[in-house]
């Protein structure tokens, strides 16, 4: 599985869109810096896509995300492909990962988000959730990130297509 953390801000975000000839389409946007962070793995193999939110990122909150993981496939063997930020290779992370076993982490190489297919579920994602968007409360924003991620695993030949691997 591949693995990533992503951001998105409450603020909003623009994009072309159609009018009428003469008519403006007017945005609502809060200014809010209110940021909402994302962790997401996807199995390049079905397409079946895990995604879990939170509001700040650390070693402990990859944990949970590990642990949603475990959860997720019981009795198999995982290997997670992430990036290296400073938490994923944390001096708390190595009891979790002994107790753990059947999962093992491999890391890609620094600065090369472009090795990562999850980087275009984000991509897709956040069109489909902020484009043109606004939101008045975090809440509203985390219900639609896993709505999407429900509809990503109804639709998971479309996420293989959409990362680049069908």
């Amino acid at each position: 599985m591949y693995h990533d953390e992503s951001t998105i801000q409450l603020g909003g975000s623009t994009h072309a869109l159609w009018c009428k000839k003469g008519k403006k389409k007017f945005i609502f946007s809060s200014g809010s810096r209110t940021r909402l962070i994302m962790s997401g793995a996807v199995n390049v193999k079905t397409g079946e896509t895990l995604l879990n939110t939170s509001q700040k990122m650390n070693s402990f909150d990859f944990m949970d995300f590990l642990l949603l993981i475990l959860a997720h496939f019981p009795n198999k063997k995982i290997i997670l492909i992430t990036d290296n930020a400073s938490w994923h290779k944390s001096k708390e992370l190595i009891p979790f990962l002994e107790v753990n076993r059947r999962l093992t982490i491999e890391f890609l190489p620094p600065y090369a988000p472009e090795l990562n297919p999850i980087e275009k579920l984000w991509k897709w994602l956040k069109y489909c959730i902020l484009k043109n968007k606004y939101y008045k409360k975090i809440k509203e924003l985390e219900l639609n990130v896993r709505e999407f991620g429900l509809l990503a695993n109804e639709n998971k030949k479309m996420v293989l297509s959409r990362i680049g691997l069908s």
